[in-house]
């Protein structure tokens, strides 16, 4: 495991400790909420990728969520993807990523992270589309967009949303097709 991928794991289990912390574990309930154990088990299992990009270009992919191991309300994801296909140098890229539930704020906050050295954290309200407004770390308003929509039975996109500024419209960047396999 490299040094990239041993920080990202390291991340992602603090980010999923933080997210089910309690200020009292042995007075609280450790089970997910009915709407969201119904969504974080809709998401677990394989998945193959079909992506496009808003400059025209596609590439393909494969997928795997997994239930967290701890008690508190989460989903891990680990990603392989091939971008920009059509090109002479395709870009393959492992991500991951993990989404727990927060009971205290009642948000899903996720935590990405790819081998090319991008990490991103973001917090949502669980509503449909689940919108993750990324965080900067300047505290600006932000200008990028984690989005799980149009989720049906076996299907669903994941988008990677932008804005020049926080006074423009959010346009997809990315936009990737989920299908499920098992």
């Amino acid at each position: 495991m490299s040094l990239k991928q041993t920080a990202l794991v390291a991340a992602s289990f603090a980010l999923v400790a933080c997210a089910s912390a309690q200020p009292d574990p042995s007075t609280q309930d450790h089970a997910c909420p009915a709407e969201i154990e119904q969504l974080f088990s809709s998401l677990t299992g394989d998945w193959t990728l079909a992506i496009r990009a808003d400059e025209g270009w596609t590439g393909y992919g494969e997928s795997t969520f997994i239930r967290t191991s701890d008690p508190s309300c989460g989903v891990g994801e680990a990603t392989f993807s091939v971008f920009n296909q059509e090109s002479e140098n395709p870009m393959e890229v492992q991500s991951s990523a993990i989404l727990a539930y927060d009971k205290l704020s009642k948000t899903i906050k996720i935590l990405t992270g790819d081998d090319r050295g991008y990490t991103h954290i973001g917090i949502a309200s669980p509503e449909m589309p689940i919108t993750f407004d990324v965080i900067q770390s300047t505290g600006e308003a932000p200008v990028r967009q984690i989005q799980y929509k149009n989720m049906e039975d076996g299907a669903f996109e994941w988008s990677w949303r932008g804005r020049a500024s926080a006074t423009e419209p959010w346009a997809d960047r990315l936009v990737i097709s989920y299908t499920k396999t098992q």
